[in-house]
Formats: C-alpha cells, sequence, structure tokens
C-alpha cells in the first residue's frame, strides 16, 4: 500500500522541556523532505506541513533570538 501522505508513518516528537500535561509544538521530520509541525493539544486540528529546509532556517532563526 502506498501512503496517501508523506506523514502517514512519522514520528512525532515534543520539546524536552515540556511536561507531559502540557500543550507543545510537536514535528515530525520524515523522508520525503518535509516536516510536519502541530499541537499537542489540538492533534485532531492537523498540522502544517513544510520543506526541511525552510523549517531549518526557521529554527536557526529562532536559535538566534
Amino acid at each position: 500500500m502506498i501512503n496517501s501522505s508523506p506523514l502517514e508513518d512519522a514520528i512525532w516528537c515534543k520539546s524536552s522541556y515540556s511536561r507531559p500535561a502540557d500543550g507543545c509544538v510537536a514535528v515530525a521530520r520524515t523522508s520525503a523532505s518535509v516536516v510536519g509541525i502541530g499541537d499537542t493539544k489540538d492533534p485532531e486540528a492537523g498540522c502544517i506541513v513544510v520543506p526541511t529546509d525552510a523549517f531549518d532556517v526557521l529554527v536557526s532563526m529562532i536559535r538566534r533570538l
């Protein structure tokens, strides 16, 4: 069976700084060169999917703050 979504088999991770009961941003990198970004408080809301390069730029800019 072919996956219809590049995130169908993705492994989601959230920050180690967040507590189990707290909502947090979750991310999933895939071999399809995309990153999924979602909200752990509302996983049914879906996620946004961005190219890996764009996500890396975003993280780099956040680290500079």
